[in-house]
């Protein structure tokens, strides 16, 4: 590899090792007020838990417009394209607090649950806090500033379980999860803003504009689809079987997502950066992309089939003998997670190449030829 690229590779360790580190202590102690919850609630205050954070994944595609990763992947970037992107983001924020509040009764009915009206009506901030922390989250990305985003975002969960359990214990039910994501959002405003504040003018350049929407919205289609390819499961349990019913599943499907999100895109959220600054030294990416596909392979596969291996013995311990229903899901679970993990390489090649429309092609035949995990 070539002096930049060994630079880069250098800082991509660097990054690997303070984003591992945040995402174990960030599932850590996810694991722990999940396990107050479910023993304190029961599984349909997990169920409801889970279809909070399901709509809350889904304000953050939504609202994005892919220009994130347009910002990150681009070779050159001006300020104009920051303030295209934050306008953007604002008005956008707007559109959708407004059909998120007046929504909101709808979706609860849906649900077959029409008292939590308001517990989505209180999500609807949540495309304002977005807006507001979206640019210094960027900046650090691209700029591969890891350890500062990595304690930022830690300080961020420990913030939301914080208020979650204190809610929880102090009778506030339900809505003391959208309370607890909302708190997150905040925090994380101001530490982004603090530590690495970007300024913009109010002002949309369209020649910016229009560099980040052609990459940008390509990138919108292939987030939908993995969402979407991601999440339906748990809707139309969620819808079909009952609150009560998602919590079991969403117990599996926690323990399977440490893995695929929190290992394996937490990674490659490092590597996006890196492979982009590689585009011009084909042999220090494929150097790189090698030495990547083989750590994950490496760290994977005994998580994925220990996982499978002990869940009978697992959820009753942990979780307690009226868990038990959630042990074959989180085996079928284990079995498709390898899959996705390995799927999250190929899809940062597409993106940092600068050609996320074959990532939106492979994502909808992923769509027919493997049941969504």
């Amino acid at each position: 590899m070539s002096g930049a690229s060994s630079r880069i590779a250098r800082r991509s360790a660097q990054g690997v090792k303070w984003v591992g580190l945040a995402e174990i202590l960030i599932r850590l102690l996810q694991y722990g007020a999940t396990l107050i919850v479910a023993r304190l609630l029961g599984a349909k205050a997990i169920g409801i838990w889970a279809l909070f954070l399901m709509f809350a994944q889904l304000a953050f595609v939504l609202f994005d417009f892919g220009f994130s990763s347009a910002l990150i992947q681009r070779k050159a970037i001006r300020r104009e394209h920051f303030s295209a992107a934050f306008m953007i983001y604002l008005g956008s924020a707007a559109v959708y607090t407004l059909v998120m509040w007046l929504g909101a009764p709808v979706t609860a009915r849906f649900f077959k649950h029409p008292e939590l009206t308001f517990s989505f009506q209180l999500l609807a901030p949540l495309f304002l806090l977005y807006a507001l922390n979206a640019l210094p989250r960027i900046r650090l990305q691209r700029d591969m500033r890891f350890k500062r985003f990595s304690v930022i975002q830690l300080s961020g969960v420990v913030v939301q379980l914080g208020t979650i359990l204190t809610l929880v214990l102090n009778g506030f039910g339900f809505s003391s999860f959208v309370y607890g994501i909302l708190a997150e959002q905040i925090i994380l405003t101001v530490l982004f803003n603090a530590l690495a504040f970007t300024p913009v003018s109010l002002r949309i350049d369209k020649e910016a504009f229009m560099e980040l929407w052609h990459y940008g919205i390509r990138v919108l289609g292939t987030r939908v689809v993995a969402y979407l390819n991601a999440n339906i499961p748990g809707f139309i349990i969620g819808k079909l079987i009952g609150l009560e019913a998602l919590g079991f599943y969403n117990i599996a499907y926690q323990l399977v997502d440490f893995p695929v999100q929190r290992i394996s895109k937490n990674v490659l959220r490092v590597m996006f950066p890196a492979f982009s600054k590689l585009q011009d030294d084909p042999q220090g990416y494929k150097t790189l992309y090698y030495q990547v596909v083989y750590y994950l392979g490496l760290i994977l596969t005994p998580l994925f089939v220990g996982l499978a291996l002990v869940a009978p013995w697992l959820i009753p311990v942990f979780y307690g003998a009226q868990w038990q229903p959630a042990v074959t899901p989180l085996q079928f679970l284990a079995l498709v997670g390898f899959s996705r993990s390995i799927w999250t390489t190929i899809s940062v090649i597409f993106l940092s190449r600068g050609v996320p429309e074959k990532e939106l092609r492979l994502n909808l035949a992923l769509a027919f030829t493997l049941i969504p995990a």
